[in-house]
Order: C-alpha cells, then sequence, then structure tokens
C-alpha cells in the first residue's frame, strides 16, 4: 500500500481489509480500527511516513515519533456524523487522514458560521490541547472521513517530554488564531463580494488547476457550505455567483468552478498584490 493509499478516501461500507493486517470494525460509530498481526500502528511504515508528513509531527525523532504514534487509534466518521459539540470535555486530538471536516459555531438563534475546514494531515481541536477546556467549537463530517485519535492526556504527556512537538503545536495554534482574527476583520470590514473573491483565490493557491481558459478550482463546498464560512445566506453566495458570472470572472461547471479573470477577482478581494 503506497503513502497515497494511506490518506485516500476508506470504503466506508462493510468490513475492508487494509494490507492484510487492519479491518473495519463495523459494529459501532465512530468505527474503530481493529489491529492485528504483526503490523501495530508504531511499526507500519506507510503510516509512520504519512506522520512523518505532517507538520505537527514532521521534525520529531524516529524514536520520539513511534512514541508518539503509540498512543493514536483510527476511526472513521460517515458524511454529517458529529465528531464532537461546542461546550463537551475535551479529552482527545485529532489529526486528519482523509476526508473533511467543518470546525463551526452555532447561535442561540440557529445561525451557523464555519471557521474552517480541516483536510487531510491537518490538526484540529488545539486550544484544548493547551487549556483542557471545553470544546470551543462543533466537529462534523463534511464527507467520509477518517481520522487519527489520541487522548489530550497522550499529546499533553508527548509535548512536555518532546520540546520539537510543543514548538509545533503552539506554531499551528499561532496560525489558527492569527486566520480568526483575519476572519473577524473580514466580516466586520468586508462584504460578501470580497469575501467570496477572496475564498475563491485563497482555495485556488492549493485546489486549482491551471488550464487555457483559466484556473479551474474544485471547491467541493455547496453554496450552503460556502454561505456558513462566509457569515452570510446561501441566496446571497448564489447571487454573488450570479454577478460574478455576469461580469466574466467565473464559470460554474460541472467540473468545479472556473476562474476566468484573475486579476479582476483580485481587485474585488483587495489581494492584487498577492497574486
Amino acid at each position: 500500500m503506497s503513502q497515497q493509499d494511506e490518506v485516500s478516501e476508506c470504503n466506508m461500507g462493510g468490513a475492508r481489509r487494509l494490507a492484510g493486517t487492519e479491518r473495519w470494525d463495523t459494529m459501532n460509530s465512530p468505527k474503530v480500527l481493529s489491529l492485528r498481526g504483526p503490523t501495530p500502528m508504531t511499526t507500519n511504515p506507510h503510516r509512520i511516513n504519512f506522520f512523518r508528513s505532517t507538520r505537527i509531527f514532521a521534525h520529531l525523532p524516529e524514536a520520539a515519533l513511534r512514541e508518539v504514534i503509540a498512543g493514536f487509534r483510527p476511526r472513521v466518521y460517515a458524511r454529517h456524523e458529529i465528531l464532537f459539540l461546542q461546550g463537551d470535555e475535551a479529552r482527545n486530538f485529532y489529526l486528519m487522514s482523509a476526508g473533511r471536516v467543518r470546525l463551526y459555531s452555532i447561535s442561540d438563534q440557529g445561525r451557523e458560521f464555519t471557521f474552517f475546514i480541516v483536510r487531510a494531515r491537518q490538526a484540529f481541536d488545539l486550544p484544548s490541547v493547551f487549556d483542557g477546556k471545553p470544546h470551543p467549537v462543533s466537529a462534523s463530517a463534511l464527507s467520509d472521513t477518517r481520522v487519527y485519535v489520541a487522548s489530550l492526556t497522550h499529546i499533553q504527556e508527548m509535548a512536555d517530554r518532546y520540546p520539537p512537538l510543543y514548538r509545533a503545536l503552539a506554531r499551528q495554534l499561532s496560525a489558527a488564531t492569527r486566520r480568526i482574527a483575519d476572519i473577524a476583520s473580514d466580516l466586520a470590514l468586508t462584504d460578501v463580494a470580497t469575501r467570496l473573491a477572496r475564498l475563491l483565490l485563497v482555495s485556488s493557491q492549493s485546489q486549482g488547476e491551471p488550464t487555457p481558459e483559466g484556473i479551474l478550482l474544485t471547491l467541493d463546498l455547496s453554496h450552503s457550505e460556502i454561505a456558513t464560512l462566509l457569515g452570510t445566506a446561501r441566496e446571497v453566495v448564489s447571487r454573488t455567483f450570479r454577478h460574478m458570472e455576469r461580469e466574466g470572472l467565473v464559470l460554474r461547471t460541472r467540473r468545479g468552478i472556473l476562474i476566468r479573470d484573475e486579476l479582476k477577482l483580485a481587485d474585488i478581494a483587495h489581494m492584487r498584490k498577492k497574486l
């Protein structure tokens, strides 16, 4: 099994064997990966390579990395399944292997706002690692999702023992804090068109494919999901997309969103200097 297989979408229907040593336990939800045979978490080379490919664990010495990995267990969640709710006691640390998880909050009036979409090789619920307080947001799977889960106690002990891990966790928490500050600034100071243009341009940097007609972006988000990211209503997102299409900036296709005029879109997003 290649490293790419390690982070590819899993077959969620029925039990599936991986490299002859693992199987999905389909009796429980969330499903927990049962281990057997001579290839546990700490000696599976593909899994070690996967952890090594993440920003948080990339710089750990081999022995330390194996000790950290020993505390993780794989789990899978079906689309729309809740991983945890805002205010629940925080017990675990999560590292994405495949799929997408939405971190969001719901107001007393029932309005939802999405802070982050977490993807493969990204960790989440970092604040609880440092303060041990309840979850500040809720988390649900946007697609069939596979994560590696470790107890907060395990991660905290490993971070105390290995300073490179502590520093990596702190850097990721700092990046998330800066992102939240940017979100607050956007909500307070910009309109929906600006926020949508920024979302498209930033997403195109990692998910865009250059074509003769422009940049093809596979955003894999519905208009409702985009609306929760932008702090607006689905109808406003649809109306803004139609306006951008009339202006020749984007074109929605079956394959994704085609960015036809990147510079004009950057002007709307106030990001021309960053291109």
